[in-house]
């Protein structure tokens, strides 16, 4: 398994679409050398420096979230590189202090989502 660490604190035009590029390149570069690995991808988005897109007629976390979303739910049989089992985009709020936005929900979504793949693709492991 896999977990990818991702920020987006400043400068969001620009970093939403590079982080969605080499989240793929990453991603697929691993499956290559071991396609049954369970990847998950972790984004830190300050949700104080959003801003919104014209051309997504929303603010940049909305597309991203989108294209996260379409990237996700990786599993047998179709094991289409570029793709993972699945992400949490944790917001945070860092313009006056470190505030956490996300519900704990979402993370233990994530990872449970991660550890039942793990479990499902290697069924002789112990827990």
């Amino acid at each position: 398994m896999g977990v990818s660490f991702k920020s987006v604190l400043k400068n969001i035009l620009r970093t939403v679409p590079n982080h969605l590029d080499e989240l793929m390149g990453e991603v697929a570069d691993v499956q290559l050398h071991s396609p049954e690995i369970v990847v998950g991808y972790v984004v830190v988005f300050d949700r104080s420096q959003d801003s919104r897109s014209e051309k997504h007629r929303s603010t940049w976390r909305e597309p991203l979230r989108s294209r996260l979303e379409i990237l996700a739910g990786r599993g047998a049989p179709s094991w289409a590189a570029g793709t993972l089992e699945a992400f949490v985009l944790v917001e945070v709020d860092f313009s006056r202090s470190a505030t956490l936005l996300s519900p704990p929900g979402d993370f233990d979504a994530f990872f449970d989502r991660l550890a039942a793949e793990v479990r499902r693709r290697n069924p002789d492991a112990t827990a």
